[in-house]
């Protein structure tokens, strides 16, 4: 996936893009944005709910936010996210995007490498259900 700003110097003309690059690029920038969309709703709520019993009760919540709420608690900190828009990642919304990416390809390996770099294993078989349910919000 490739979000990054053009250099302003370069005034050089793009070179032409093949269609289907075009598309997955496109799908690639809508999900950043419902990424980035979850993340801003949720940064409020994450700082509140800080107690586990709370955060058991996101059943009725949709499961990208109940996603990036739960992450927020278990990290101790609000994920972090650039303004719609932008084309530079936040680490956290670049490692979000990966884990979605890794589970598209069914790469297991880079799924389990991903979780276990930033959660204890009971917490990453926790979020794997968020995971999974939150999944079909960036797909659509």
């Amino acid at each position: 996936m490739q979000l990054v700003a053009k250099n302003p110097d370069d005034t050089s003309a793009p070179p032409a893009a093949a269609p289907e690059l075009a598309l997955i690029e496109q799908k690639a920038r809508g999900r950043l944005e419902v990424l980035r969309g979850a993340l801003r709703r949720t940064r409020a709520a994450s700082a509140m709910l800080a107690d586990t019993e709370l955060v058991s009760k996101l059943r009725g919540m949709p499961a990208l936010d109940a996603l990036c709420i739960r992450l927020s608690v278990l990290l101790g900190r609000p994920l972090r996210s650039f303004a719609s828009g932008t084309d530079q990642l936040s680490f956290d919304e670049a490692w979000l995007l990966s884990v979605f990416e890794a589970m598209q390809r069914d790469d297991n390996d880079s799924y389990a490498f991903l979780l276990r770099t930033r959660l204890k294993r009971l917490d990453a078989s926790d979020v794997h259900f968020l995971l999974c349910r939150a999944r079909s919000a960036l797909e659509t």
